[in-house]
């Protein structure tokens, strides 16, 4: 077995907008509102690379820290943007 810290991320492009689901990095699953004001007016890596979680709003324990955890966040939040556009 193996301890480490799991953040899952969905990105995802609607007609009336973007959804951005956070799972592993809180209390519980979220959307990230700051994520998704950005891909809906720019639909692209690039709109969300300036964006990154408050450490506060994450949890922190022995897998990893809240700081990591914001940082997972913003590194997940780009594969999953690219993978939706097909990069």
């Amino acid at each position: 077995s193996g301890d480490w810290s799991s953040d899952v991320c969905s990105s995802d492009l609607y007609a009336d907008g973007v959804r951005v689901g956070i799972s592993g990095a809180g209390g519980c699953a979220f959307r990230a509102s700051e994520y998704e004001a950005a891909l809906s007016s720019n639909f692209s890596v690039d709109a969300v690379s300036s964006i990154f979680l408050a450490p506060d709003e994450l949890m922190s324990d022995l897998h990893a820290s809240a700081a990591y955890r914001a940082q997972l966040v913003n590194v997940m939040v780009k594969r999953a943007t690219e993978a939706s556009l097909g990069a």
